[in-house]
């Protein structure tokens, strides 16, 4: 089955699988198979009014291809004697660019494209000509900081320490050799960082200046370990942990700044070592330092960690949130933010009978093919049990052999083989787990991942998203794919944000599976590198207990207890839909606004990111306009967008922008970052005679960073900012430089860009 309207969804981690589509203003959307599942997807902004701002410009603008701006990159980078490089361009109609660097000769076909600016002025879109959204003088001061330049020495090779490390990498900075550090390699495999520091007074943007430089070695080195493993299986295990030990006296101020930052410095100096970075901290601190030093060489280095770090693949402990969900277990309500390990579901004979058949019905083609709504991918999935009974009459076996000719037979054979194992031993626990015994099997399913369908078209993997129709999910394994804790299954904690760099991934040995509930954020991802599929059994629980509760479907959904629960509750009503209208049952039960502002004034981001699409649609009353500011305020000790033009008024975009900022920035969330920096184009193209030349520069690298932070998460952002270097090149034209050429290279805006290309 289909859902009866369309969407679109928030791609994951690998940018190949989705293809982000600007077609709708819808704020949220959720996935169907079978039935629904919501995801945190959305293009945020992307509107009809929108779209129109700068995908079309006045006069001739060029495009440049990712090959000639990396050859262009790479040779300025490399060359000491900018002068010595000398560069002809002839742009005609013929489609050509001819380049001459360094004695070097390129031809590069290429586009011109004529541009015709296209404004949908409606009134909201006037109103902004009457002031700029941001105050940009504030911004020029607190948050771009381009002349924070600092230079570090990097040094290569391997050299033995002691008997059990070897020294790979180190980096200082150049002035006064204030910060050094270095990055140890131990017989294991794990790795250390040492930093230490001359001077007392060392300030963070030194610290953070070398250990950017460590860190981005360490990533490469892991992943070249990693990639051995996937290719042909020699690389080494490797730890996802990186220990980081700071030696010397440092003064208290950064101390303090470090822990706040995600470095836990214990009081004791004995006691400093094999600390771990709290990416939880870390990751909104390099979100917040990327768009301050926006275009310098350290805002560079810090998209370039995010979109390093966005690529690990860690894997979650289960002993450690076993023991953490011991400590809040006291209620005898039912039970939510349940995560637990069940090993060994279904036994290995039970799997390889399953997986006979199923490989059966892959051969035949018997695998959904109908286009999953949260990336219009084929579903590769296959139903056995719906609202807890079989798919076929347990009348449909096959022939006396045993062998399973047609389809139903094929499904009735695998049910047989499934009920005992689920209906016995995995359904009692999940009773236990959740404290509740109402609980039942609603839907069985598979899912197939990695596998080509008859056009040659694959998937491998799906977006975070919420399982809301089901009250549980239990995930199992039927092959070894997962068992690194490296592929397969995730969850993003709703204490650590969104950011795609705070996926852990569930270490599942074959026939193992994970129980969660309704309300953990989890999605998918395989990587294509293992050139395997990944099958797996998904088996979704449902609670009859408060059934009275006005006939809602989900009634475990009502009376949420913490931030997350209020915004699932509220995006579930505003999102869901069902064919017999009950969805109706549910949204006329809660107010989907006190949802969301509750739930934002406790944190959550997602909330927040909806909160700002109401802004930005009328729906928020103007009164609580300075209420939501407040809230914001008082959780950000950075946000430009709470200062306006020095006025004491209030707007809806002033809310949104303020909002969308704290969710990108602290939260880490790609449709958070995409609408703002929309929204910073908007203001870019409609009130661009009142902008001065630093603002509209400062407008534009602003948005190239927030589009590149969405872009290294894997979201498709790459149209968009094809288009705003489309709109960078015009603006240079308009001041006299010439594309390219050394004063084009030296722009901050192109900078950014090139680290998104």
């Amino acid at each position: 089955p289909t859902p009866a309207h369309t969407h679109t969804p928030q791609p994951t981690n690998n940018q190949h699988q989705y293809q982000h589509q600007h077609t709708t203003t819808l704020r949220h959307f959720y996935s169907y198979v079978g039935r629904s599942r919501l995801t945190l997807g959305g293009g945020g902004r992307q509107s009809v009014k929108r779209k129109a701002l700068y995908r079309m410009r006045n006069g001739r603008a060029l495009r440049w291809s990712a090959v000639a701006l990396a050859l262009l990159s790479n040779i300025l980078c490399n060359d000491n004697n900018h002068a010595a490089s000398a560069f002809s361009v002839n742009l005609g109609r013929q489609q050509h660019l001819q380049l001459m660097a360094s004695r070097q000769e390129v031809s590069l076909g290429n586009r011109i494209h004529a541009r015709n600016l296209c404004l949908c002025c409606n009134q909201r879109a006037a109103s902004l000509q009457l002031q700029p959204a941001v105050d940009f003088a504030a911004l020029e001061t607190a948050t771009l900081l381009p002349e924070a330049e600092i230079k570090v020495h990097e040094s290569h090779g391997q050299q033995k320490i002691g008997e059990n490390s070897s020294l790979i990498f180190s980096a200082r900075t150049v002035e006064d050799d204030v910060c050094e550090g270095y990055l140890l390699q131990k017989l294991d495999n794990n790795f250390e960082v040492h930093i230490s520091y001359s001077n007392v007074n060392v300030d963070v943007d030194q610290f953070i200046a070398v250990f950017h430089k460590l860190i981005l070695q360490y990533i490469s080195v892991e992943y070249e370990l990693y990639e051995k493993k996937c290719i042909d299986g020699s690389g080494a295990n490797y730890s996802s942990r990186l220990r980081v030990v700071l030696d010397g006296t440092m003064d208290a101020g950064l101390s303090k700044h470090l822990e706040r930052i995600g470095f836990p410095l214990p009081s004791e100096p004995q006691q400093r070592g094999g600390l771990e970075i709290n990416r939880a901290k870390y990751i909104p601190f390099l979100n917040e330092y990327a768009f301050r030093h926006g275009g310098t060489e350290q805002g560079n280095t810090s998209l370039l960690a995010l979109k390093m770090l966005s690529q690990r693949r860690v894997s979650f402990d289960f002993s450690a949130h076993e023991i953490q969900q011991d400590s809040i277990y006291q209620s005898e309500r039912r039970r939510n933010n349940v995560i637990s390990h069940q090993k060994q579901i279904l036994p290995s004979f039970a799997i390889d009978e399953l997986m006979d058949v199923v490989e059966d019905i892959k051969s035949r083609q018997w695998l959904s093919t109908n286009p999953d709504s949260v990336d219009g991918l084929p579903s590769l999935h296959l139903h056995l049990t719906t609202n807890g009974k079989p798919l076929f009459e347990q009348t449909e076996h096959g022939d006396g052999d045993g062998a399973a000719i047609t389809f139903p037979q094929s499904i009735t054979k695998m049910v047989d083989i499934l009920n005992p194992h689920l209906y016995d031993n995995l359904l009692p626990s999940v009773r236990k787990l959740t404290n509740s015994s109402t609980v039942e099997i609603s839907d069985v399913f598979i899912r197939n991942y990695g596998d080509q369908d008859e056009s040659g078209t694959t998937r491998y993997g799906l977006s975070a998203h919420y399982d809301v129709t089901a009250y549980a999910t239990c995930a199992i394994t039927l092959d070894s794919t997962a068992s690194t804790g490296r592929n397969g299954l995730y969850t993003i904690l709703p204490t650590s944000g969104s950011h795609a760099a705070l996926r852990k991934f569930f270490p599942l040995e074959r026939g193992d599976g994970v129980v969660h509930t309704y309300d953990v954020l989890h999605g998918v991802d395989v990587d294509p590198k293992l050139n395997r599929s990944r099958t797996s059994l998904i088996v979704w629980f449902t609670d009859g207990k408060d059934e009275d509760q006005g006939g809602v479907n989900q009634p475990w959904l009502l009376n949420p207890t913490d931030a997350n629960g209020e915004f699932i509750l509220g995006l579930a009503s505003e999102s869901a839909v069902e064919e017999d209208e009950s969805h109706m049952l549910l949204k006329n039960a809660v107010d989907q606004y006190s949802l969301y502002l509750s739930s934002a004034t406790r944190g959550n981001v997602f909330a927040m990111t909806s909160l700002a699409q109401m802004c930005d649609d009328g729906i928020v009353p103007e009164s609580q306009y300075e209420n939501i500011l407040n809230i914001l305020a008082s959780r950000d000790d950075f946000n430009p967008f709470l200062s306006l033009d020095g006025s004491n008024r209030c707007s809806w975009n002033k809310v949104a922008n303020a909002l969308w900022y704290h969710a990108a920035i602290q939260g880490g969330y790609s449709v958070a970052q995409v609408s703002l920096a929309d929204e910073l184009m908007l203001q870019y193209m409609i009130p661009k005679d009142i902008l001065n030349p630093v603002e509209q520069e400062n407008t534009l690298l602003m948005a190239s960073v927030l589009f590149t932070m969405a872009l290294v998460q894997g979201y498709d952002s790459k149209e968009s900012l094809d288009r705003l270097m489309d709109v960078e090149c015009d603006r240079l034209n308009t001041m006299g430089v010439t594309v390219p050429s050394e004063d084009y290279f030296a722009s901050r805006v192109v900078q950014v860009l090139l680290m998104s290309m």
